[in-house]
């Protein structure tokens, strides 16, 4: 189930079939001209009493009735819906494992329980492609639910690349080293990591990347014009490079700038302006709360070139 009181009003993500959207695409599409739904911290669906200055996406109940369960599931159901960018954030446990988290919130999985969801997706929809960035969360800067590695000790490639060995739709060339924007056909069924942020060792890794992502309690309006000007851009962008382009905001504890404040507002002006417009390459759009009405309207974007 959803949890109320934290998403924005509208339709549930559970609502939205778009298991196998990429394979209607010509083999020969850069991935950089594909326009591709994708979430903000993926996997921040557990906040305790912190929830609405936490929690980013929908969380569902798989009926298990374990957390860990719930974590898969709601990632589960972002596939389903079209998702295919994702974003995990990482902490150094005390296990010596890269625990997916928010903040403080440990998120109930570790990133190669999101590894496995994924290569089970894609096992089953094997035209498909899905992004990854990891990112290494704690940054010890005193902010708010902030978080500290376990011994002060950050995640490296080590650890990384211990999670990614057992996976092999990890597709390669991002994964070990700074690859070229590959067209679909190299990476159909594959998971292709585009940025391993904050990691130790990580900067020769991935994909070269074009990023708005002003997050840090701008007003609604402010994001909006910085969005629209990353889509404008994203419609005539060099194939070389992935746009991509961050939606969310968060300006916790001011109750009026909690994420899905800013989803209510960004997401229905995306969803605005993409309706407005013939349809053109929007990049990679990061998001918080996303709904079926604007999943659609992405992949619908891909009608053009």
């Amino acid at each position: 189930m959803g949890l109320p009181g934290v998403r924005p009003s509208g339709a549930r993500l559970d609502s939205a079939s778009n298991t196998d959207w990429m394979g209607a695409l010509p083999d020969d599409r850069p991935l950089s001209r594909v326009s591709i739904p994708g979430t903000h911290d993926t996997l921040s669906v557990h906040g305790g009493k912190a929830g609405p200055a936490v929690v980013t996406q929908e969380g569902f109940d798989a009926g298990c009735g374990d957390d860990n369960c719930t974590s898969r599931q709601s990632l589960r159901i972002q596939l389903e819906a079209g998702i295919r960018a994702l974003d995990i954030r990482v902490r150094r446990d005390e296990a010596d494992a890269l625990a997916v988290q928010h903040g403080s919130f440990y998120q109930q999985a570790n990133l190669d329980d999101v590894l496995g969801v994924v290569d089970d997706f894609l096992n089953r929809h094997p035209r498909e492609t899905v992004l990854m960035r990891v990112k290494a969360e704690c940054a010890d800067d005193g902010r708010p639910f902030g978080c500290v590695d376990a011994g002060g000790l950050k995640p490296d490639l080590a650890r990384v690349d211990r999670n990614l060995a057992p996976y092999p739709r990890v597709w390669l060339p991002s994964a070990t080293g700074r690859a070229e924007v590959p067209p679909l056909r190299d990476v159909r069924g594959r998971i292709v990591i585009t940025q391993l942020a904050g990691i130790e060792g990580g900067t020769d890794r991935g994909l070269p990347l074009d990023e708005q992502d002003l997050w840090d309690g701008p007003d609604r309006d402010v994001k909006w014009a910085a969005i629209a000007a990353h889509l404008d851009k994203a419609a005539t962008a060099p194939p070389s490079v992935l746009t991509v382009n961050y939606l969310s905001a968060n300006g916790a504890p001011d109750p009026t700038k909690l994420p899905a404040r800013y989803a209510s507002f960004e997401n229905q002006h995306t969803l605005n302006h993409l309706r407005s417009r013939p349809a053109a390459p929007t990049g990679t759009l990061m998001m918080d709360f996303p709904g079926p009405d604007l999943i659609g309207e992405i992949i619908h974007q891909n009608t053009t070139v």
